[in-house]
Protein backbone atom coordinates (compact mmCIF):
# COMPACT_ATOMS: atom_id res chain seq x y z
CA UNK A 1 0.00 0.00 0.00
CA UNK A 2 2.78 2.23 0.80
CA UNK A 3 4.09 1.80 -2.42
CA UNK A 4 0.89 2.48 -4.04
CA UNK A 5 0.79 5.95 -2.21
CA UNK A 6 3.92 6.82 -3.52
CA UNK A 7 2.75 6.26 -7.22
CA UNK A 8 -0.39 8.14 -6.61
CA UNK A 9 1.63 10.84 -4.73
CA UNK A 10 4.14 10.92 -8.32
CA UNK A 11 1.11 11.39 -10.35
CA UNK A 12 -0.08 14.17 -8.68
CA UNK A 13 2.72 16.31 -9.11
CA UNK A 14 2.45 14.60 -12.52
CA UNK A 15 -0.43 16.09 -13.29
CA UNK A 16 0.19 19.46 -11.12
CA UNK A 17 3.44 19.73 -13.62
CA UNK A 18 1.46 19.39 -16.89
CA UNK A 19 -1.62 21.34 -15.60
CA UNK A 20 0.90 24.44 -14.52
CA UNK A 21 2.76 24.49 -17.70
CA UNK A 22 -0.04 24.32 -20.06
CA UNK A 23 -0.66 27.54 -21.50
CA UNK A 24 -3.22 29.07 -23.79
CA UNK A 25 -1.44 28.91 -26.92
CA UNK A 26 -0.75 25.61 -28.31
CA UNK A 27 0.11 23.79 -31.54
CA UNK A 28 -2.18 20.90 -32.53
CA UNK A 29 0.87 18.50 -31.84
CA UNK A 30 1.68 19.78 -28.59
CA UNK A 31 -1.90 19.05 -28.03
CA UNK A 32 -1.67 15.67 -29.06
CA UNK A 33 1.21 15.18 -27.09
CA UNK A 34 -0.60 16.17 -23.91
CA UNK A 35 -3.51 14.76 -25.01
CA UNK A 36 -1.51 11.23 -25.17
CA UNK A 37 0.31 11.46 -21.48
CA UNK A 38 -3.40 12.58 -19.51
CA UNK A 39 -4.48 9.46 -21.75
CA UNK A 40 -1.77 7.49 -20.25
CA UNK A 41 -1.55 8.79 -16.71
CA UNK A 42 -5.64 8.28 -17.13
CA UNK A 43 -5.12 4.29 -17.62
CA UNK A 44 -2.46 4.33 -15.27
CA UNK A 45 -5.14 5.57 -12.42
CA UNK A 46 -8.18 3.55 -14.03
CA UNK A 47 -5.73 0.48 -12.95
CA UNK A 48 -5.08 1.87 -9.69
CA UNK A 49 -8.45 2.12 -8.88
CA UNK A 50 -9.05 -1.42 -10.15
CA UNK A 51 -6.58 -2.59 -7.97
CA UNK A 52 -8.27 -0.40 -4.85
CA UNK A 53 -11.10 -1.96 -5.33
CA UNK A 54 -9.99 -5.22 -5.16
CA UNK A 55 -8.02 -4.47 -2.36
CA UNK A 56 -11.06 -3.19 -0.49
CA UNK A 57 -12.82 -6.61 -1.84
CA UNK A 58 -10.55 -8.50 -0.19
CA UNK A 59 -10.13 -6.56 3.02
CA UNK A 60 -14.06 -6.56 3.09
CA UNK A 61 -14.15 -10.51 2.78
CA UNK A 62 -11.37 -10.95 5.42
CA UNK A 63 -13.45 -8.56 7.82
CA UNK A 64 -16.98 -9.94 7.10
CA UNK A 65 -15.13 -13.65 7.76
CA UNK A 66 -13.27 -11.94 11.23
CA UNK A 67 -16.78 -10.46 11.95
CA UNK A 68 -18.95 -13.63 11.93
CA UNK A 69 -15.78 -15.51 14.12
CA UNK A 70 -16.92 -12.72 16.19
CA UNK A 71 -20.13 -13.20 16.03
CA UNK A 72 -20.25 -17.03 16.67
CA UNK A 73 -17.51 -15.90 19.65
CA UNK A 74 -20.51 -13.24 21.12
CA UNK A 75 -23.08 -15.42 20.70
CA UNK A 76 -21.06 -18.48 22.91
CA UNK A 77 -20.60 -15.77 25.58
CA UNK A 78 -23.66 -15.08 25.90
CA UNK A 79 -24.98 -18.19 26.29
CA UNK A 80 -22.22 -19.00 28.68
CA UNK A 81 -23.20 -15.48 30.76
CA UNK A 82 -27.03 -17.04 30.43
CA UNK A 83 -25.98 -20.00 31.81
CA UNK A 84 -23.85 -18.08 34.35
CA UNK A 85 -27.01 -16.58 35.72
CA UNK A 86 -28.93 -19.49 35.69
CA UNK A 87 -26.19 -21.22 37.71
CA UNK A 88 -26.43 -18.21 40.40
CA UNK A 89 -30.08 -18.83 40.89
CA UNK A 90 -29.88 -21.85 41.61
CA UNK A 91 -26.58 -21.16 43.69
CA UNK A 92 -29.03 -18.92 45.37
CA UNK A 93 -31.87 -20.85 45.96
CA UNK A 94 -29.00 -23.83 47.21
CA UNK A 95 -27.74 -21.39 50.12
CA UNK A 96 -31.69 -20.15 50.55
CA UNK A 97 -32.31 -24.05 51.26
CA UNK A 98 -29.27 -24.77 53.19
CA UNK A 99 -30.30 -22.35 55.69
CA UNK A 100 -33.80 -23.35 56.06
CA UNK A 101 -32.28 -26.97 56.95
CA UNK A 102 -30.43 -25.43 59.40
CA UNK A 103 -32.81 -23.68 60.95
CA UNK A 104 -34.56 -26.59 60.97
CA UNK A 105 -31.82 -28.36 62.76
CA UNK A 106 -31.03 -25.74 64.97
CA UNK A 107 -34.94 -26.38 66.17
CA UNK A 108 -34.66 -29.77 66.36
CA UNK A 109 -31.92 -29.75 68.14
CA UNK A 110 -33.43 -27.58 70.77
CA UNK A 111 -36.24 -30.26 70.90
CA UNK A 112 -33.45 -32.73 71.37
CA UNK A 113 -31.79 -31.20 74.03
CA UNK A 114 -34.93 -30.18 75.74
CA UNK A 115 -36.13 -33.60 75.81
CA UNK A 116 -32.90 -34.58 76.64
CA UNK A 117 -32.55 -32.64 79.42
CA UNK A 118 -35.83 -33.81 81.18
CA UNK A 119 -35.52 -37.51 80.33
CA UNK A 120 -31.88 -37.03 82.47
CA UNK A 121 -33.52 -35.36 85.06
CA UNK A 122 -35.42 -38.33 85.51
CA UNK A 123 -32.16 -40.52 85.05
CA UNK A 124 -30.89 -38.86 87.60
CA UNK A 125 -33.64 -39.02 90.10
CA UNK A 126 -34.34 -42.68 89.59
CA UNK A 127 -30.25 -42.87 90.43
CA UNK A 128 -30.27 -40.84 93.32
CA UNK A 129 -33.58 -42.09 95.09
CA UNK A 130 -33.29 -45.24 94.24
CA UNK A 131 -37.22 -46.91 94.18
CA UNK A 132 -38.54 -44.07 96.13
CA UNK A 133 -41.19 -43.36 93.04
CA UNK A 134 -42.12 -46.72 93.16
CA UNK A 135 -42.68 -46.60 96.69
CA UNK A 136 -44.16 -43.21 96.45
CA UNK A 137 -46.59 -44.90 93.76
CA UNK A 138 -47.32 -47.58 96.01
CA UNK A 139 -48.09 -45.23 99.02
CA UNK A 140 -50.15 -42.88 97.16
CA UNK A 141 -52.24 -45.51 95.07
CA UNK A 142 -55.70 -45.90 96.64
CA UNK A 143 -55.62 -49.85 95.79
CA UNK A 144 -53.36 -52.20 93.96
CA UNK A 145 -55.42 -51.83 90.60
CA UNK A 146 -54.56 -47.79 90.74
CA UNK A 147 -50.71 -48.90 91.88
CA UNK A 148 -50.51 -50.87 88.63
CA UNK A 149 -52.30 -48.16 86.41
CA UNK A 150 -49.95 -45.50 87.84
CA UNK A 151 -47.05 -47.90 87.32
CA UNK A 152 -48.42 -48.43 83.80
CA UNK A 153 -48.49 -44.73 83.33
CA UNK A 154 -44.91 -44.22 84.50
CA UNK A 155 -43.65 -46.61 82.00
CA UNK A 156 -45.85 -45.84 79.39
CA UNK A 157 -44.10 -42.07 80.07
CA UNK A 158 -39.98 -43.43 79.86
CA UNK A 159 -40.92 -45.42 77.29
CA UNK A 160 -42.47 -42.72 75.13
CA UNK A 161 -39.58 -40.40 76.15
CA UNK A 162 -37.20 -42.73 74.70
CA UNK A 163 -39.34 -42.70 71.41
CA UNK A 164 -39.54 -39.22 71.17
CA UNK A 165 -35.37 -39.31 71.90
CA UNK A 166 -35.24 -41.89 68.52
CA UNK A 167 -37.67 -40.06 66.42
CA UNK A 168 -35.72 -36.56 66.96
CA UNK A 169 -32.33 -37.79 66.85
CA UNK A 170 -33.31 -39.94 63.64
CA UNK A 171 -34.94 -36.55 61.69
CA UNK A 172 -32.27 -34.67 62.80
CA UNK A 173 -29.80 -37.10 61.35
CA UNK A 174 -31.96 -36.85 57.98
CA UNK A 175 -31.71 -32.78 58.30
CA UNK A 176 -27.99 -33.16 58.56
CA UNK A 177 -27.73 -35.81 55.42
CA UNK A 178 -30.08 -33.06 53.42
CA UNK A 179 -27.72 -30.44 54.78
CA UNK A 180 -24.83 -32.55 53.33
CA UNK A 181 -26.33 -33.05 50.29
CA UNK A 182 -27.31 -29.40 49.31
CA UNK A 183 -23.90 -28.31 50.34
CA UNK A 184 -22.17 -30.61 48.02
CA UNK A 185 -24.81 -29.56 45.60
CA UNK A 186 -23.82 -26.09 45.79
CA UNK A 187 -20.15 -26.97 45.96
CA UNK A 188 -20.68 -28.47 42.67
CA UNK A 189 -22.89 -25.44 41.03
CA UNK A 190 -19.99 -23.22 42.17
CA UNK A 191 -17.41 -25.29 40.51
CA UNK A 192 -19.93 -25.29 37.33
CA UNK A 193 -19.93 -21.75 37.55
CA UNK A 194 -16.30 -21.24 37.72
CA UNK A 195 -15.35 -22.95 34.93
CA UNK A 196 -17.83 -21.11 33.08
CA UNK A 197 -16.23 -17.45 34.35
CA UNK A 198 -13.02 -18.98 33.28
CA UNK A 199 -14.33 -19.75 30.31
CA UNK A 200 -16.16 -16.31 30.10
CA UNK A 201 -13.04 -14.67 30.68
CA UNK A 202 -11.10 -16.78 27.83
CA UNK A 203 -13.90 -15.72 25.34
CA UNK A 204 -13.46 -11.57 26.65
CA UNK A 205 -10.26 -11.87 25.46
CA UNK A 206 -11.04 -13.56 22.21
CA UNK A 207 -13.70 -11.34 21.29
CA UNK A 208 -11.07 -8.68 22.14
CA UNK A 209 -8.62 -9.72 19.91
CA UNK A 210 -11.04 -10.21 17.36
CA UNK A 211 -11.99 -6.89 17.62
CA UNK A 212 -8.49 -5.19 17.12
CA UNK A 213 -7.99 -7.39 14.41
CA UNK A 214 -11.12 -5.99 12.59
CA UNK A 215 -10.70 -2.95 13.73
CA UNK A 216 -7.43 -3.35 12.00
CA UNK A 217 -9.09 -4.14 8.50
CA UNK A 218 -11.24 -1.26 8.99
CA UNK A 219 -8.30 1.14 9.06
CA UNK A 220 -6.88 -0.50 6.07
CA UNK A 221 -10.23 -0.85 4.32
CA UNK A 222 -10.25 3.25 5.47
CA UNK A 223 -7.02 3.61 4.03
CA UNK A 224 -8.35 2.13 1.12
CA UNK A 225 -11.04 4.18 0.42
CA UNK A 226 -8.92 7.51 0.95
CA UNK A 227 -6.30 6.31 -2.16
CA UNK A 228 -9.68 4.82 -4.08
CA UNK A 229 -11.13 8.64 -3.97
CA UNK A 230 -8.02 10.23 -4.23
CA UNK A 231 -7.32 8.06 -7.37
CA UNK A 232 -10.52 9.04 -8.39
CA UNK A 233 -10.75 12.73 -8.03
CA UNK A 234 -7.32 13.06 -10.05
CA UNK A 235 -9.02 11.03 -12.46
CA UNK A 236 -11.55 13.62 -12.49
CA UNK A 237 -8.98 16.20 -12.57
CA UNK A 238 -7.57 14.68 -16.09
CA UNK A 239 -10.75 13.86 -17.33
CA UNK A 240 -11.38 17.47 -17.29
CA UNK A 241 -7.77 18.46 -18.78
CA UNK A 242 -8.79 16.32 -21.48
CA UNK A 243 -12.21 18.09 -22.16
CA UNK A 244 -10.53 21.52 -22.09
CA UNK A 245 -7.52 20.04 -24.42
CA UNK A 246 -10.50 18.40 -26.98
CA UNK A 247 -11.01 20.09 -29.67
CA UNK A 248 -12.23 23.75 -29.99
CA UNK A 249 -11.74 23.72 -33.77
CA UNK A 250 -14.17 23.19 -36.41
CA UNK A 251 -18.06 23.77 -36.27
CA UNK A 252 -20.20 22.41 -33.58
CA UNK A 253 -22.68 19.95 -35.11
CA UNK A 254 -26.67 21.37 -35.00
CA UNK A 255 -29.16 20.57 -32.80
CA UNK A 256 -30.97 19.00 -36.06
CA UNK A 257 -27.58 16.49 -36.23
CA UNK A 258 -28.59 15.48 -32.86
CA UNK A 259 -30.59 11.77 -32.32
CA UNK A 260 -32.05 10.62 -29.14
CA UNK A 261 -28.95 8.62 -27.61
CA UNK A 262 -31.26 5.25 -26.32
CA UNK A 263 -33.26 3.59 -29.24
CA UNK A 264 -35.07 1.08 -27.04
CA UNK A 265 -36.30 3.70 -24.72
CA UNK A 266 -38.09 7.57 -24.75
CA UNK A 267 -38.53 7.57 -20.77
CA UNK A 268 -37.00 10.17 -18.78
CA UNK A 269 -37.29 9.64 -15.43
CA UNK A 270 -35.30 12.12 -14.44
CA UNK A 271 -34.79 15.84 -15.93
CA UNK A 272 -32.08 18.75 -16.13
CA UNK A 273 -32.02 20.70 -13.27
CA UNK A 274 -32.40 20.83 -9.54
CA UNK A 275 -33.92 18.01 -7.90
CA UNK A 276 -33.63 15.85 -4.61
CA UNK A 277 -31.18 13.26 -5.27
CA UNK A 278 -32.38 9.73 -5.13
CA UNK A 279 -29.51 8.17 -3.47
CA UNK A 280 -28.00 10.85 -1.28
CA UNK A 281 -31.24 12.67 -0.63
CA UNK A 282 -29.99 16.27 -1.01
CA UNK A 283 -31.02 18.90 -3.26
CA UNK A 284 -27.89 18.81 -6.19
CA UNK A 285 -28.15 19.81 -9.87
CA UNK A 286 -28.99 17.63 -12.16
CA UNK A 287 -26.15 18.14 -14.88
CA UNK A 288 -27.99 15.43 -17.61
CA UNK A 289 -31.34 13.77 -18.53
CA UNK A 290 -32.01 9.79 -16.95
CA UNK A 291 -33.37 7.47 -19.56
CA UNK A 292 -34.36 4.30 -18.24
CA UNK A 293 -33.60 1.20 -20.06
CA UNK A 294 -33.33 -2.40 -19.51
CA UNK A 295 -29.89 -3.03 -18.83
CA UNK A 296 -27.52 -3.81 -21.85
CA UNK A 297 -29.46 -1.76 -24.47
CA UNK A 298 -27.57 0.19 -26.82
CA UNK A 299 -26.23 3.54 -26.16
CA UNK A 300 -25.89 5.18 -29.52
CA UNK A 301 -23.79 8.41 -29.83
CA UNK A 302 -26.10 11.31 -30.36
CA UNK A 303 -24.12 12.97 -32.77
CA UNK A 304 -20.66 12.75 -34.77
CA UNK A 305 -17.40 13.16 -32.90
CA UNK A 306 -14.57 11.43 -31.75
CA UNK A 307 -14.57 8.82 -28.24
CA UNK A 308 -11.91 10.90 -25.97
CA UNK A 309 -12.99 9.90 -22.92
CA UNK A 310 -13.92 5.99 -22.03
CA UNK A 311 -13.05 5.33 -17.99
CA UNK A 312 -14.81 4.61 -14.67
CA UNK A 313 -15.44 6.77 -11.34
CA UNK A 314 -17.88 6.18 -8.40
CA UNK A 315 -20.15 8.79 -9.17
CA UNK A 316 -20.99 7.68 -13.03
CA UNK A 317 -19.47 4.11 -13.14
CA UNK A 318 -18.18 3.50 -16.34
CA UNK A 319 -18.71 6.81 -18.73
CA UNK A 320 -17.88 7.65 -22.49
CA UNK A 321 -17.12 11.52 -23.88
CA UNK A 322 -17.73 11.90 -27.15
CA UNK A 323 -16.04 15.27 -28.70
CA UNK A 324 -18.42 17.09 -31.56
CA UNK A 325 -15.96 19.94 -32.13
CA UNK A 326 -16.11 23.66 -31.48
CA UNK A 327 -15.92 22.69 -28.11
CA UNK A 328 -19.56 20.86 -27.64
CA UNK A 329 -19.11 17.60 -26.31
CA UNK A 330 -21.79 14.67 -24.91
CA UNK A 331 -21.10 11.94 -21.86
CA UNK A 332 -22.92 9.08 -21.28
CA UNK A 333 -22.95 7.12 -17.92
CA UNK A 334 -23.40 3.92 -15.75
CA UNK A 335 -22.98 1.94 -18.91
CA UNK A 336 -22.71 -1.40 -18.35
CA UNK A 337 -19.79 -1.88 -20.62
CA UNK A 338 -17.91 0.28 -23.22
CA UNK A 339 -18.48 -0.76 -27.06
CA UNK A 340 -16.54 2.62 -28.48
CA UNK A 341 -12.79 3.43 -27.49
CA UNK A 342 -10.73 6.73 -27.17
CA UNK A 343 -9.54 7.85 -30.28
CA UNK A 344 -12.73 5.76 -32.17
CA UNK A 345 -14.24 8.51 -34.65
CA UNK A 346 -18.06 7.23 -34.65
CA UNK A 347 -21.11 9.09 -36.44
CA UNK A 348 -24.50 9.96 -34.94
CA UNK A 349 -26.72 6.59 -34.09
CA UNK A 350 -23.58 4.56 -33.54
CA UNK A 351 -23.40 2.05 -30.60
CA UNK A 352 -20.70 3.19 -28.08
CA UNK A 353 -21.90 1.32 -25.01
CA UNK A 354 -24.40 -0.67 -23.48
CA UNK A 355 -27.06 0.47 -20.81
CA UNK A 356 -26.36 -0.09 -16.64
CA UNK A 357 -26.08 0.81 -13.06
CA UNK A 358 -22.67 1.25 -11.97
CA UNK A 359 -21.42 3.97 -9.93
CA UNK A 360 -24.38 5.98 -8.02
CA UNK A 361 -26.96 4.48 -9.65
CA UNK A 362 -30.36 3.05 -8.01
CA UNK A 363 -31.02 0.96 -11.58
CA UNK A 364 -30.20 0.80 -15.05
CA UNK A 365 -30.64 3.96 -16.81
CA UNK A 366 -28.49 6.35 -19.14
CA UNK A 367 -27.60 9.23 -17.64
CA UNK A 368 -27.00 11.81 -20.90
CA UNK A 369 -24.97 15.43 -20.96
CA UNK A 370 -24.51 17.85 -23.07
CA UNK A 371 -21.39 20.22 -22.35
CA UNK A 372 -20.42 23.05 -23.79
CA UNK A 373 -16.14 23.93 -22.99
CA UNK A 374 -16.30 21.56 -20.62
CA UNK A 375 -19.57 23.31 -18.72
CA UNK A 376 -23.12 21.11 -19.07
CA UNK A 377 -26.02 22.87 -20.56
CA UNK A 378 -28.87 21.42 -20.82
CA UNK A 379 -29.70 18.67 -23.28
CA UNK A 380 -33.22 19.52 -24.15
CA UNK A 381 -32.54 21.46 -27.38
CA UNK A 382 -30.33 18.76 -29.00
CA UNK A 383 -32.67 15.59 -28.73
CA UNK A 384 -36.07 17.39 -28.92
CA UNK A 385 -37.19 17.42 -25.41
Amino acid sequence: MEKRWKKYCSTIVLTALLTTIMVPAVSADDTDDQLAEYRRMQQQLKDDIANSKKEINNLTMEKNKNLQSLKAINDNLTQISQQIDLLNIDIANAESQIQVTETEINNKQQDLDGRLAIFNTRLKEIYMYGDVDFLEVLLQSSDLTDFLTRFEYLRYIAENDQRLLEEVKILKQALEDEKASLVTQKNDLEAKKAEHVSRSEELKVASAKQQEIISSIQGDIDEEMAMLDAFEEESNKIATQIVNLQSKNGTAPSASQFVWPCPSSKRVTSSYGMRTHPIKKTKSMHTGVDIGASSGSNIVAAAPGTVIMAAYNSAYGNYTIIDHGGGLSTMYAHQSAFVAKVGDTVMAGDVIGKVGSTGLSTGPHLHFEVRINGQHTSPNPYIGL
